[in-house]
C-alpha cells in the first residue's frame, strides 16, 4: 500500500504560501432597515423577541395559553406579587396594550431619544480625622437614560466643600443588586434607597417630567419632594454666613471709609492724567536761563511728576525726571535729623488739581514753575469738573532770552563731480557713511526700460545763440526709468566735421536754477531741458516710447486721447470758433481731405489754442495707430467725427 506524500512549504520568512481562502474578512454589518428605520444589529433580537410575543399573544386570544410581559424601555416590570392565575388574568386584561407594544416598529433609542428621568438622592460619607465633623451627607443627581437604559450619578459643586466633585458615576448600565437585569425607573421612588455598587442612596424627590413619566407610563405615583438633610459641614458653613451676615451691619470706621472711598477713586480715575506744560525763569542768576518742564498729575491718586523738556544739542545731562510721582506739598518741610512722623506728614497740604491752571505759580521744593499750556483732556476736564471757560485755556507767552548763536549747516554742492548727490549726502548726515537706499521694487519693475527721444540744440542756457553748424546737429536724449537717469547721444554725421558719441554721461539731471529733477513726466515731443549748459527741445520719439506713454495714461495726460479730445472740444465749444476751425481745415487752400500734424498745429494756433506738439500726436494715432510724428497725415472727416463737430 503505498503512501501519498504531501509537499508542504516550511513557515520561513518570505516563503509562506498566499492562501486567498485566508484573506477575506468583511466587516460585520452596523444596521438593518426595518419599515425606513436604521436599526443597530445587536437590537434586532429585541423586535424579534416582541414579534414573538405578539404572536403569542395572538395564539393566546385563540386559546393558547402563551403569557406576555409588559415592557417600558429596556426594563420588565415585576409581576408586584401576583399570583399565577391574577397573572393570567392581568395578561389578558393588558392584551391590547401589549399587541400594540409589540406590534410598533418604532425602536425604542428612537421613542425615547433625549428623555431622562432625574432624581434627587443623598447618601452619608464617614469623614476621619476631623474634629468637626464625623459624616458629610452628599447631594446627588441620579440620571436615567431611558433611551438605553443606562444610568449615571452627578454631585453638583459647592463652594469650599474641600471634595472632587462634578460626575461621581459615569454614563453606563448598572446592574441591580439582586443581580437579575439593570436598574430601571421601577426600582426607584421618592422616599426609598436603592443600592449601587454598594452604596445606598436616599432618594427625597424627583423633577416634573419624572413625575410626570412615571404616573404616565408606569402608573406608579412618587411621594412629595423632602429637604436635604444637615451634617455638621453644612451647620458650620450656616453659622460662618451668618457671622459674614452679621459683620456687615457693624458701624464702619473713618478708616474703612476712607479706603473704600481710595479704592473708589482708583477704579474710576485710574489711568486719567491731568498734563501742563511749565516753565522755570531762572535768567536772574549767573548764566541762568529758561528751562521746560512737562508735570502730569495722576487723577488716581492726587500724585504728580516733572519731567524736564531737554532742547536738542543743549548739553545738559539726561535725568530721567526732575520730581519723581509724589504728593507735592505745598509748604516745603523743614529739614533736619529727625524725619517727619506719620501725623506730620498728615498734617502737611498738598497741591489737588483745582488749585492748578494756566499762570499758576507752582513751588516745587524751592523752585518756581508757571504752567503756560496744557493738552487737550485736561481742557475737557477743567471744563466739566472745574466750571472752566475758554478764556481760562489761553496759552500764556515763556520768556525769551538771547540764544547763542548757531551756525546754520549748509551742504556744500558736488563740484568734484564724484558720485551721485545723495552718496554725497551720507558724509554730512552721519561720520560713518553708508549707501543710500535705494527703491529695489522701482528697479525691478523698470529694469532695461528708456524712454527715447530725438532733439536739437537750441540756444545755450544763458540765452546767447549757437554756432550755425550746431543747429544741424542730431541727439538721442534716453531716459532710463530703473534709476530715474538722463543720457545724451549725438550720432556722428561725417559732412557736419562733429565726431559724435556720448554727450552728456547717464545721470540725475536737475532742472536749472532748482533742485528738482527732471521726471519722466518732463519729457515729451516739443518739451525742453537743459544739460550741460546747452538748451535742447524734443523733436521725435520711438514707437516703443508712445505704446509706454499710452500704456500709463495717468502719468502721461498728453498720451490720453480722451484727455486730448475733451480739451480740444472744449475750446471749440463757441459755434463762432467751432465754425473757424471746421473752415480752416476745409478750404480752397486744402482742397484735399489730408492734413499734416504740424498744419493742424498752425490753424489751432491762429484760433488761440495752444496744444503741445506730443497732444498732435496723440490725435493723429487716434486716427491712425501707426502715427508717431508731426508729419503724419491727419484725415479730416475722421478728425471732426472724433471730436464730435
Amino acid at each position: 500500500m503505498s503512501r501519498r506524500v504531501v509537499n508542504t512549504v516550511p513557515f520561513l520568512p518570505g516563503s509562506r504560501a498566499y492562501r486567498p481562502e485566508e484573506y477575506p474578512k468583511p466587516k460585520p454589518q452596523l444596521f438593518r432597515y426595518r419599515d425606513g428605520i436604521p436599526i443597530p444589529v445587536d437590537q434586532e433580537s429585541k423586535f424579534l423577541a416582541a414579534e414573538q410575543a405578539a404572536a403569542a399573544l395572538a395564539a393566546a386570544s385563540l386559546g393558547g395559553s402563551a403569557a406576555a410581559t409588559a415592557v417600558i424601555g429596556s426594563q420588565p416590570l415585576p409581576a408586584s406579587g401576583l399570583a399565577v392565575g391574577a397573572a393570567t388574568a392581568a395578561a389578558a386584561a393588558s392584551q391590547g396594550a401589549a399587541m400594540g407594544a409589540a406590534m410598533s416598529s418604532t425602536p425604542q433609542w428612537v421613542t425615547y431619544d433625549k428623555k431622562v428621568l432625574r432624581f434627587y438622592a443623598f447618601f452619608k460619607e464617614g469623614v476621619d480625622d476631623s474634629p468637626e465633623e464625623n459624616y458629610r451627607v452628599r447631594r446627588c443627581q441620579i440620571l436615567l437614560y431611558l433611551e438605553d437604559g443606562s444610568l449615571s450619578i452627578v454631585e453638583p459643586k459647592e463652594d469650599n466643600s474641600g471634595l472632587f466633585q462634578g460626575t461621581f458615576l459615569k454614563r453606563h448600565k448598572v446592574v441591580h443588586p439582586s443581580g437579575l437585569g439593570t436598574i430601571g425607573p421601577q426600582h426607584i421612588a421618592v422616599d426609598s434607597n436603592i443600592e449601587i455598587y454598594a452604596r445606598t442612596f436616599h432618594v427625597i424627590g424627583c423633577d416634573a417630567f419624572t413625575r410626570e413619566f412615571m404616573q404616565t407610563k408606569l402608573g406608579k405615583s412618587m411621594g412629595p419632594d423632602m429637604p436635604y438633610p444637615s451634617d455638621p459641614h453644612s451647620q458650620l458653613i450656616a453659622a460662618q454666613q451668618a457671622r459674614d451676615a452679621s459683620r456687615m451691619h457693624r458701624p464702619i470706621s473713618a478708616a474703612q471709609v476712607a479706603k473704600a472711598q481710595s479704592a473708589h477713586k482708583f477704579f474710576s480715575l485710574d489711568r486719567k492724567v491731568l498734563e501742563f506744560n511749565a516753565y522755570w525763569d531762572d535768567t536772574d542768576s549767573l548764566f541762568g536761563d529758561v528751562r521746560l518742564y512737562k508735570l502730569q498729575y495722576y487723577l488716581s491718586d492726587d500724585t504728580l511728576e516733572i519731567v524736564e523738556v531737554l532742547p536738542r544739542n543743549c548739553g545738559r545731562d539726561p535725568f530721567p525726571k526732575f520730581l519723581r510721582r509724589m504728593r507735592l506739598p505745598k509748604v516745603t518741610p523743614m529739614t533736619g535729623a529727625r524725619p517727619p512722623t506719620v501725623e506730620e506728614r498728615e498734617r502737611v497740604s498738598a497741591y489737588n488739581w483745582q488749585d492748578l491752571g494756566l499762570g499758576t505759580r507752582l513751588r516745587v521744593f524751592d523752585r518756581t514753575l508757571v504752567l503756560y499750556d496744557c493738552d487737550e483732556f485736561t481742557r475737557e476736564w477743567g471744563r466739566q469738573q472745574g466750571g472752566l471757560q475758554e478764556a481760562d485755556f489761553v496759552p500764556l507767552q515763556v520768556p525769551q532770552f538771547d540764544q547763542p548763536y548757531q551756525p546754520i549747516m549748509t551742504i556744500p554742492p558736488n563740484v568734484l563731480g564724484i558720485g551721485s548727490d545723495e552718496d554725497t549726502l551720507q558724509n554730512v548726515y552721519q561720520l560713518t557713511p553708508k549707501p543710500p537706499r535705494s527703491d529695489f521694487n522701482h528697479f525691478v519693475q523698470n529694469d532695461g526700460k528708456a524712454l527715447r527721444f530725438g532733439g536739437r540744440l537750441l540756444q545755450q542756457a544763458d540765452g546767447s545763440p549757437v554756432e550755425p553748424a550746431d543747429l544741424e546737429r542730431k541727439f538721442v536724449i534716453s531716459y532710463h526709468l530703473a534709476e530715474d537717469m538722463i543720457s545724451i547721444f549725438e550720432p556722428p554725421f561725417k559732412t557736419l566735421g562733429f565726431e559724435g558719441g556720448k554727450f552728456l554721461e547717464r545721470c540725475k539731471l536737475a532742472k536749472p536754477g532748482t533742485k528738482e529733477r527732471y521726471r519722466p513726466q518732463d519729457l515729451y515731443l516739443g518739451a525742453r531741458l537743459v544739460a550741460s549748459g546747452r538748451l535742447f527741445e524734443l523733436q521725435e520719439v520711438d514707437m516703443y516710447t508712445l505704446k509706454y506713454m499710452e500704456a500709463y495714461r495717468r502719468l502721461y495726460p498728453m498720451a490720453d486721447s480722451n484727455t486730448v479730445v475733451a480739451k480740444l472740444r472744449a475750446n471749440l465749444a463757441v459755434p463762432v470758433q467751432e465754425a473757424a476751425f471746421r473752415t480752416a481745415l476745409i478750404s480752397p487752400a486744402t482742397p484735399s481731405t489730408a492734413v499734416i500734424g504740424s498744419q493742424l498745429q498752425d490753424i489751432l494756433a491762429k484760433q488761440g489754442i495752444r496744444l503741445a506738439a506730443q497732444e498732435i500726436v496723440t490725435l493723429a494715432r487716434l486716427l491712425n495707430p501707426l502715427a508717431s510724428s508731426l508729419s503724419d497725415t491727419l484725415d479730416v472727416l475722421n478728425l471732426l467725427s472724433a471730436l464730435g463737430l
